[in-house]
């Protein structure tokens, strides 16, 4: 199943272990060991059933570029890293909630997922106030 295919996509954390302990028939441990030595985020999956465990929610680079200018998430950076406490954000659904996670990944930015009554929550966090 090689297709020579190379897709930048923002996956779950637990997701992205999991793949890894499928591919590679290692524990989950060894697997989260081997995605936080591995500094270039760049993952190679063969296994179908990896690929399949990834749950990638795709979108377009013109569908990710539409996004950004729409939300003006630099306008959220901005205010984050002037801001001494967390930015909360409600997006309207899971794909919206992957392509601001995947904007500030690129930034350095580090997200968190918290299921609550009112639906997911995206909270940015702002590691060089701490």
């Amino acid at each position: 199943m090689n297709t020579n295919l190379i897709r930048e996509v923002c996956v779950l954390s637990s997701d992205l272990i999991y793949s890894i302990s499928e591919e590679k028939k290692i524990t989950h441990f060894e697997a989260f060991e081997l995605a936080i030595k591995n500094e270039s985020m760049y993952f190679e999956f063969k296994n179908v059933k990896s690929l399949e465990r990834l749950n990638m929610i795709t979108y377009s680079k013109d569908e990710f570029n539409n996004f950004k200018r729409k939300k003006r998430v630099k306008k959220l950076i901005v205010k984050t890293l002037t801001s001494k406490q967390s930015e909360k954000l409600f997006p309207k659904d899971e794909k919206e909630q992957i392509m601001f996670a995947h904007f500030l990944f690129n930034f350095g930015f580090l997200t968190a997922i918290n299921e609550c009554f009112g639906g997911q929550e995206l909270i940015v966090i702002n590691s060089t106030s701490e």
